[in-house]
């Protein structure tokens, strides 16, 4: 049974793909300059899912993946995602800014 389950929707119909909690899964959109991209990863040691997202530098890949978070199943974000302030604990807002989390 698949741990991660990805889908994707282009001009034609959409496209799936699986990932198993050994293995994972990882997903890229890019435009020429800029992109993003997800990687789906099972953590044995918390027993928890693991979403590391990531600012490419697009098709061009003129530079490295830049790290912009990081989102564990079950727990608040280590960084505010309306400031990007970090956050310790698991609290229901953001000490900064105070948005719901």
């Amino acid at each position: 049974m698949s741990q991660f389950y990805g889908t994707m929707q282009g001009s034609k119909s959409a496209k799936t793909c699986q990932g198993h909690k050994t293995q994972g899964l990882d997903a890229t959109i890019n435009g020429w300059g800029k992109g993003v991209r997800v990687r789906a990863t099972y953590n044995e040691a918390t027993e928890r899912e693991e979403f590391a997202i990531f600012e490419t530098t697009g098709s061009n890949r003129s530079g490295s993946d830049k790290l912009i978070q990081v989102i564990k199943s079950g727990s608040a974000p280590d960084n505010c995602p309306h400031c990007m302030k970090g956050i310790t604990g698991d609290p229901d807002a953001c000490p900064d800014c105070e948005q719901k989390l």
